[in-house]
C-alpha cells in the first residue's frame, strides 16, 4: 500500500486487474472507516482512496493535488503506470458529488454515486454546513457546466426517505443522463446499509443485485437524517419514473402542482415537456422546455429536447437558435451536433448542415 498523504492512499491490489477504482470519501475520516475501502481492498482490486477535510474536493486533495486539474492528471498517470484500461469513480454523499464531477471531467468508464448532492447549499443538506454561499454557488455552476456524450455511464443510488436526496436526484436527471436505483425507506446513510447487507459488493462488481434494486416509489418517510419530506422532490422523482415507464399522463399529474420556474425545479419543465411531446401536445411541450431552459441556457439535454419540439412544430429557425451555441464548445456533444444539423437542413441550409455533421463524425 502506498500512503501519499493522510488523504490519499493507494492499494495496488493482488493479481491481474484491469480496472483502477477511485474511491472518494464522504467525511474527514481515516480510510479504514469507509465501507468502500473495506470492500475494494478485500476484493484485491487496485484502488486509489481519496479524501478531503470536508472541502468537497473543490481544492483538490491535501498532500496529493492542489486543484482539480492536477488531481485528474495524477489519477491518469497512476492509471497508466499500473496499465489500467478502465477507470471507475465511486463515492457517497460528498464523495458521490465528487465522483460525478471528477468522473465526468476525467472521462471515467463508470461512475457510481450514492446520494450525491447536485444542488449544493440546499437547506438541511450537509454541504450547507461545509461550504459558504459563494463556494456552494461556484460548485453548482461547475456541475451545471458538465457535459457527457456517454449516456448511462453514471449510476446513481437515492434514498427516498431523505427529501434532500430526492431533490438532488431530480436535479441530476435534468442535468446528465443517469441510471437511477431507488431504495425505499432508507435515509442518507444507505451506503452503510448496503455494505452491511453485502449488496454494495453486487452493485460495484456487477453481481446479481436482485433484492437490492427496487424502483418502486413508496411513501416511506421514516428515518430522516436531514429534512422533512419535500413534496416537490417526491413529485419530480415519481414523474421521472412514470415517464421512463411510458406513463406520461400519470407523470403530468404528479407535476401539475409544481412551478417549473422555481429554484431547484429544473426537472419539472423537462419532464413536463417530455410527457407532452409523447402525448402529442407539441405547443405545450415547447413552452415546458423553455421553462426548463431558463435554469441552464446551455444544457445540452434541455436545448436538444427544445429543438426537436420546435422542429415538430415547423419552427426550424428557432430550433437552430436553440442549439447554435453548441458550435462554440471546445468538445461539443455529438448528439447535439446531429440535432443542430437536422435543424439547419430543415431551413434548407444544406452546406452548413453537412459541415456540422462532419464535426459530429
Amino acid at each position: 500500500m502506498r500512503d501519499y498523504s493522510p488523504y490519499a492512499l493507494f492499494h495496488p491490489g493482488t493479481g491481474a486487474h484491469s480496472t483502477l477504482h477511485v474511491s472518494l470519501g464522504y467525511r474527514d475520516l481515516p480510510a479504514g472507516r469507509f465501507s468502500m475501502w473495506d470492500i475494494l481492498t478485500r476484493r484485491g482490486v487496485p484502488v486509489l482512496f481519496l479524501n478531503c477535510p470536508n472541502t468537497w474536493y473543490l481544492q483538490g486533495v491535501p498532500g496529493f493535488a492542489d486543484d482539480t486539474q492536477s488531481l485528474l492528471a495524477r489519477i491518469e498517470r497512476l492509471a497508466r503506470r499500473i496499465k489500467a484500461n478502465r477507470v471507475e469513480f465511486l463515492g457517497a454523499s460528498m464523495g458521490g458529488t465528487a465522483a460525478i464531477r471528477l468522473g465526468v471531467e476525467y472521462g471515467a468508464d463508470r461512475i457510481t454515486a450514492i446520494n450525491p448532492e447536485i444542488r449544493l447549499g440546499l437547506r438541511y443538506s450537509q454541504s450547507v454546513l461545509d461550504l459558504d454561499a459563494p463556494r456552494a454557488r461556484a460548485a453548482r455552476a461547475g456541475l451545471a457546466a458538465l457535459r457527457t456524450t456517454r449516456p448511462h455511464r453514471i449510476r446513481a443510488l437515492v434514498s427516498d426517505a431523505d427529501a434532500v436526496d430526492v431533490v438532488n436526484m431530480a436535479a441530476l436527471v435534468a442535468l446528465l443522463p443517469a441510471d437511477l436505483l431507488l431504495f425505499p425507506g432508507r435515509d442518507h446513510h444507505v451506503a452503510e446499509h448496503l455494505a452491511l447487507t453485502g449488496k454494495l459488493d453486487f452493485l460495484l462488481f456487477g453481481g446479481p443485485a436482485t433484492g437490492s434494486r427496487d424502483l418502486r416509489l413508496l411513501d416511506c418517510h421514516r428515518g430522516h437524517h436531514h429534512a422533512p419530506p419535500m413534496a416537490a422532490g417526491m413529485a419530480m422523482l415519481r414523474a421521472y419514473h412514470d415517464c421512463r415507464l411510458g406513463r406520461f399522463a400519470r407523470g403530468l399529474a404528479h407535476l401539475a402542482p409544481l412551478d417549473a420556474t422555481a429554484p431547484g425545479h429544473a426537472a419539472v419543465g423537462f419532464l413536463r415537456g417530455w410527457a407532452l411531446t409523447e402525448l402529442g401536445d407539441i405547443p405545450g411541450a415547447i413552452e415546458a422546455f423553455f421553462d426548463s431552459r431558463r435554469h441552464n441556457p446551455r444544457s445540452v439535454r434541455f436545448c436538444r429536447a427544445l429543438s426537436q419540439a420546435l422542429l415538430s412544430a415547423g419552427r426550424a429557425e428557432e430550433a437552430v437558435m436553440a442549439l447554435s451555441w453548441v458550435l462554440e464548445e471546445p468538445h461539443p456533444d455529438r448528439v447535439a451536433l446531429v440535432a443542430l444539423a437536422d435543424a439547419l437542413a430543415a431551413t434548407n441550409r444544406m452546406a452548413e448542415a453537412e459541415e456540422v455533421r462532419g464535426r459530429a463524425g
